[in-house]
């Protein structure tokens, strides 16, 4: 490829590599414009492999080219030459996110990390209610990304912000046919309903979304392969099943709203999330400006109260979140009790005086304390009376009978009672009379 022409654009030097394709430097022939080429490795694939590839790098330059958004990269042109496949891209200076952290930042001071975050979340909003046209002319309403990771976002010097790589991207709103490439998405950033093989919507965006900015804040992702042989499938299961770390385990000193955000994004029911990435976004420029969060991020169906050892103040956070902390007690408050107010208040701000351990009000119908033990003393009464009254009858003397119910001179064994004259049968009518003697 190296001093080839691709179209308008001369390829100058290598760029970078993915699992699927490679990246080169190029420049417009005519114009001062540097780009990158982006194309397939066609020798580690198959025939068939490379015309999946193909399509998904032309899906990637259909879908995002039409994007204008100043954190998006930009697709300028979709190139084929021989068996060479290429879409040429904005050249964006700097490195993605997932190096940084690892080479140059580690774990993101927050108020850095908010900033570069709040970028992308404008990115993802502006996607998932873009209106794009596809190969047919039909228009579609809303992209969701599917593979938000750091590795697919790419910080300027400047901070500046640019999300890239729409190959695996997904129509808001239709089912089915939509992934283009081998894996559709990443297992250590994968939403539950993404690795469960479930239908997606933008909310799946939202929960990957938090893993990014889980790992920003950390340094790490919340379930890893970590080097120790930890398969796909563990991680996936981590997603769908298992509690998500708090941040505070990782990096001690985490604000605890902003914890309260991450888990609240991680939520692993997507009703329970964030349903909007600007309903994230806002969330985010509120604690940034007050420190706090004013209005309740929980789960509107109960509130988990974390109550920590003696001495340390109680945290709230969603049932679901995830989150439990070292010898800490969780209590179930009321649904319209502890789920408001100044939640994860930092020291020297207010918290809200809400009781932790305050009983849940009955509902309608719900049975009362102390009903169970008095229907069992009624039951326990009745039973006593009916066992006397038998025990009184059976001791009464024979003339105490009524007449009819004398005993005859018959013997009678105990515990029976003898039949007056006449005839009886008993059992199936076989043509038998039995009579009494």
């Amino acid at each position: 490829m190296l001093g080839r022409t691709i179209g308008n654009y001369e390829v100058i030097s290598q760029f970078g590599e993915g699992g699927m394709g490679e990246l080169y430097l190029g420049r417009h022939t005519r114009l001062a414009r540097e780009v990158v080429i982006k194309t397939i490795r066609t020798e580690d694939f198959n025939p068939r492999q490379i015309e999946h590839l193909r399509e998904r790098l032309e899906r990637e330059a259909l879908i995002q080219s039409q994007l204008d958004h100043p954190n998006i990269v930009r697709v300028y042109d979709f190139v084929a030459v021989g068996e060479k496949t290429c879409i040429v891209m904005e050249y964006v200076p700097g490195r993605d996110l997932r190096k940084m952290i690892l080479n140059e930042t580690g774990p993101i001071p927050v108020p850095r990390a908010i900033q570069l975050f709040k970028q992308i979340l404008k990115a993802i909003d502006y996607a998932h209610n873009f209106t794009y046209v596809d190969k047919s002319g039909e228009r579609h309403s809303g992209i969701i990304h599917r593979d938000l990771k750091p590795a697919n976002i790419l910080v300027t010097p400047a901070d500046l912000v640019k999300v890239t790589d729409f190959g695996i991207v997904k129509m808001r709103g239709v089912k089915g046919g939509t992934q283009m490439g081998f894996n559709p998405g990443t297992p250590e950033y994968m939403s539950p309903e993404q690795a469960r093989g479930k239908e997606l919507d933008h909310r799946s965006d939202i929960y990957s979304l938090g893993i990014v900015l889980y790992e920003m804040l950390t340094g790490r992702v919340p379930f890893d392969a970590d080097g120790s042989g930890t398969s796909d499938y563990e991680i996936r299961r981590g997603h769908i099943e298992l509690p998500v770390p708090r941040l505070s385990t990782f990096k001690p000193g985490i604000p605890q709203a902003l914890e309260l955000i991450v888990s609240k994004a991680l939520e692993k029911n997507p009703d329970y999330r964030f349903q909007t990435a600007r309903q994230f976004l806002d969330t985010i420029i509120q604690f940034e400006s007050t420190g706090v969060v004013e209005e309740s991020i929980t789960n509107v169906e109960r509130t988990t109260v974390v109550q920590p050892p003696p001495g340390e103040s109680p945290t709230q956070t969603p049932e679901n979140g995830g989150q439990g902390g070292n010898d800490a007690a969780t209590v179930i408050s009321a649904p319209d009790g502890a789920a408001t107010g100044n939640l994860g208040q930092q020291p020297g701000l207010q918290r809200p005086e809400v009781p932790p351990t305050a009983p849940l009000p009955p509902s309608a119908g719900q049975r009362q304390p102390g009903r169970p033990l008095l229907l069992i003393a009624l039951g326990l009464v009745l039973m006593a009376a009916f066992g006397a009254s038998w025990w009184i009858l059976r001791q009464a003397p024979a003339s105490a009978l009524p007449e009819e119910a004398a005993p005859s001179a018959v013997s009678v064994p105990p515990g029976m009672i003898s039949i007056p004259g006449g005839e009886f049968q008993m059992g199936r009518d076989d043509g038998n009379v039995y009579e009494r003697p």
